[in-house]
């Protein structure tokens, strides 16, 4: 569970899972909506990438919102499945190969 505070308020969060097989899976993410646009879930990203490569992971993959892709895809994150629900809302399975 990561986790980010300003001011001791909690901004924004992540799951990241070891799917073993050199995988991490990235869950919940979140960035409080007055704290959007400004580079936390970019800085987010790249601590999860930097935590899984330190744990020899070759691949980070997640279950997108559907709204979010953009986000991911600017981030180097692929499409890699068609569009399905989950929890009732439009998603899609993104991953990205890492490496040092």
């Amino acid at each position: 569970l990561l986790i980010g505070k300003h001011n001791a308020e909690i901004i924004c969060c992540c799951i990241l899972t070891d799917l073993q097989n050199r995988i991490f899976k990235l869950r919940q993410m979140a960035v409080k909506k007055t704290s959007q646009k400004i580079g936390i879930g970019q800085q987010m990203i790249a601590f999860a990438e930097e935590f899984s490569l330190q744990k020899n992971a070759t691949k980070i993959e997640m279950n997108a919102r559907k709204y979010a892709v953009g986000f991911y895809e600017k981030m180097g994150y692929k499409i890699v499945s068609n569009e399905f629900l989950e929890v009732g809302i439009a998603h899609f399975k993104m991953e990205r190969k890492i490496s040092v």
